[in-house]
């Protein structure tokens, strides 16, 4: 994914820069569910 927005006319032609990147977890919306049923 990082190599298609990197390489995107909207970054190559300097519109726009990446500044901050926040790191997540994949697929953390199924834990997040899983434990507010399980807690329930």
């Amino acid at each position: 994914m990082w190599e298609e927005l990197r390489d995107h006319p909207v970054y190559t032609e300097g519109h726009m820069k990446i500044k901050n990147v926040i790191m997540g977890i994949e697929e953390a919306y199924k834990k997040f569910e899983e434990d507010l049923f399980n807690n329930n």
